[in-house]
């Protein structure tokens, strides 16, 4: 009983922790991003999901975007977070969008 008291409380912390909406000034970053064995999801509603697979291993982080400044966006929840660092914002290249974060190259899928 102890442990179903303590995994409904971590579901009610979760779903009290809403992350802010996109920005008008950011709303470039919103939609699907892909990269070398990255994907990047940015909705406007405010969450992120990010999955980087490599050989040495998997790194996820889902979860509401707790702050979109120029230089980094922070998301997750308490020790389930991460800082992503703004390389390069996303610029329209030949028709497609494309960005930098963390030192990977991330192209836009569709508008």
């Amino acid at each position: 009983m102890r442990k179903s008291i303590l995994l409904s409380s971590l579901l009610l912390v979760v779903l009290a922790c809403k992350g802010q909406p996109v920005p008008e000034n950011k709303k470039s970053y919103v939609g699907t991003w892909l990269g070398d064995g990255i994907n990047l999801t940015i909705s406007s509603d405010g969450g992120l999901s990010y999955q980087k697979v490599r050989s040495a291993g998997r790194t996820s982080v889902n979860g509401p975007i707790q702050e979109f400044s120029d230089k980094e966006i922070r998301a997750g929840i308490w020790i389930f977070s991460a800082k992503f660092r703004i390389d390069q914002e996303p610029t329209l290249v030949d028709g497609k969008w494309t960005m930098e974060v963390d030192g990977e190259k991330l192209t836009k899928l569709g508008p």
